[in-house]
């Protein structure tokens, strides 16, 4: 039976009177339930329970309701009393937001009574879908719940439909979806619960992953920076994106459970909020660094968990308009909640997702391993995994341009990174944290390029729980082992091993060389890379003495002697690829070992 809506405010009227009916039409959106407060003493002779409440609940509603119409959703008790939530649902077929909740105190008087029962008597319309058909659809999906069989409200009549709640990767965005009988998708409704406000999904326009990867072309002509300023070439790039943010006051926000906005650090400019979900900026509009991080930072963080990772496992205060303008950007806990800022100086940082990842890869790594990064080794390590961080992010949506990192950002103020460097440690290892780290990322490519991204990603981010401080490559690599050991059963092990051989980074870069001399090796990176002759040079200096070429289980590879000579030519024929000691000793037992390498 439909409930006459002049009879609502009758009722209300003639019970409570007009002072407080006014009130209440005053204060309450046109779409709000009906909220009655009646003190009604429920008289029993026997214990109170669901099926009473209801009937003595829709006794005090005007028109003829039957308790039968309805199903109990919820009981709840609080030490204030119970509460019970009814779902109209005549033939046990629920209406979607068509409902009873009654609160009923402990001296089992009904002290409130809420309820929408608008339009239930118009005509029902379609058939429920095929709920086999329907889960298979979602196949891939993180999670499919129940389905259930509903009538949902699309005037002027009842659609049929079946509800599922789904979890497309992360728990915290689970939804209820509905479908009618087509399997087209007719309504949605989140079924998640976060700290901050009301989250919804906005499209918005963005660089993905930067506009030079997208377009497939180098930094130039059309595709320059201008000062920031905006061109049709540019903005062009734009792709629309989905992204979650807040309804929080009726306006909406950029932030989600993890992200939010903060002022930090000059210049000062007012993150994007508004009435309307509209976040569709040009490139030269500070606002559009706003969505563009906030994409980015989401999606990777999603990436994160959705490999069953907790992290960050804390909110970040994100400032990408920041570093006084300079072109430096950065993660610190400095501000005591942790920061991120991105500086405006060259090419904005915050149009390039390189740099967005990179600095969120040091998030990662602190909340995993706080208060770690000292050491040279373990402070270039640590830039070389969040250039990998980067590199995994932004290839897995274009393999356009990946060796270089920061592919947007590095081409005005300085020249960005390698992703696949030719260099091994010892001979390129430096007192630049920053050069050392394009060593270590390209190990780690080299294992993305065996095993893809999701086993990478997986073995890169168990290995951020063991660091310590002062930590070697050496050390980083076993930790990376253990950790395919423990996800793999070790099935990568040797392929982890010999990609970090290769550059000398699986054998201690500090082992004894021997007596210092002036010999050295020339040509070393022809003999590696090349296979070309390999030169010792004793400095013009004529030696008696023998070559020996070990492998890093010490088996003797290959030997061979000489007599007075300046230079001997070591020959790269026969040696496979990885890494090598040679030793060289003279007929006056002085000895020196190089670390050689075969690629």
């Amino acid at each position: 039976m439909r409930i006459k809506h002049w009879i609502l405010p009758l009722f209300a009227l003639l019970v409570f009177g007009s002072r407080s009916y006014a009130q209440q039409k005053t204060m309450v959106p046109d779409n709000a339930p009906v909220q009655l407060f009646p003190s009604y003493k429920i008289q029993y002779g026997e214990e109170l329970n669901a099926d009473r409440v209801l009937q003595e609940g829709i006794s005090l509603l005007p028109g003829n309701m039957q308790a039968k119409d309805f199903s109990l959703v919820s009981e709840r008790h609080s030490p204030e009393g119970a509460h019970y939530l009814y779902s109209f649902a005549p033939e046990g077929i629920s209406y979607l937001d068509r409902y009873i909740k009654v609160f009923v105190d402990k001296q089992h008087v009904i002290r409130q009574l809420l309820y929408d029962l608008s339009d239930i008597d118009l005509p029902q319309s379609g058939s429920f879908a095929d709920e086999v058909a329907l889960k298979k659809s979602f196949e891939g999906y993180s999670h499919i719940g129940e389905m259930n069989k509903l009538w949902v409200w699309a005037a002027p009549f009842w659609q049929a439909a079946v509800e599922v709640v789904l979890i497309e990767d992360l728990a915290a965005y689970a939804e209820k979806r509905y479908f009618d009988g087509s399997l087209n998708e007719i309504h949605r409704e989140d079924f998640a619960w976060r700290f901050k406000g009301k989250d919804t999904t906005i499209y918005a326009l963005v660089f993905n992953p930067d506009p030079l990867t997208s377009a497939q072309v180098p930094y130039g002509d059309g595709y320059s920076d201008f000062n920031d300023a905006d061109t049709s070439t540019l903005n062009n790039e734009r792709i629309s994106k989905p992204i979650r943010i807040d309804f929080v006051n009726d306006s909406f926000i950029l932030q989600d459970s993890i992200f939010h906005f903060e002022e930090l650090e000059k210049p000062y400019t007012d993150e994007p909020k508004g009435l309307t979900p509209n976040f569709n900026f040009t490139r030269a509009n500070d606002d559009f660094e706003y969505v563009n991080v906030y994409y980015h930072l989401q999606t990777w963080a999603r990436r994160v968990h959705d490999l069953g990772y907790n992290l960050p496992n804390t909110s970040i205060q994100v400032d990408p308009h920041a570093s006084n303008g300079a072109d430096v950007s950065g993660f610190t806990p400095a501000y005591g909640e942790l920061a991120l800022v991105f500086g405006d100086g060259g090419i904005d940082d915050g149009e390039d997702a390189d740099v967005i990842v990179h600095e969120f890869g040091h998030v990662l790594s602190y909340t995993a391993s706080p208060a770690t990064t000292n050491g040279l080794e373990r402070t270039s390590m640590e830039e070389g995994t969040c250039d990998y961080f980067a590199m995994s992010y932004s290839r897995q949506i274009s393999s356009y341009g990946w060796e270089k990192t920061f592919n947007w950002d590095g081409n005005v103020t300085w020249k960005g990174r390698p992703a696949n460097t030719d260099k091994a440690f010892p001979g390129d290892f430096s007192n630049n944290k920053y050069n050392n780290a394009e060593v270590w990322v390209a190990g780690l490519v080299e294992v993305y390029d065996s095993l893809g991204p999701d086993i990478t990603d997986r073995i890169v981010l168990c290995a951020l729980y063991n660091q310590v401080s002062n930590m070697t490559f050496v050390q980083m690599v076993e930790n990376c082992r253990q950790c395919d050991s423990i996800q793999n059963g070790g099935a990568n092990s040797m392929i982890i091993y010999h990609a970090m051989n290769r550059r000398g980074m699986a054998h201690p870069m500090g082992f004894k060389k021997g007596q210092e001399t002036n010999w050295k090796l020339l040509n070393s990176e022809g003999f590696a890379f090349r296979g070309e002759i390999m030169i010792l040079d004793f400095a013009g200096n004529p030696i008696g003495g023998k070559v020996e070429v070990f492998d890093l289980q010490g088996k003797l590879v290959r030997q061979s002697m000489f007599r007075e000579n300046t230079q001997v030519n070591v020959s790269a024929e026969g040696i496979e690829k990885g890494l090598y000691l040679l030793r060289v000793t003279s007929d006056t037992n002085l000895t020196y070992t190089f670390l050689i390498a075969r690629h």
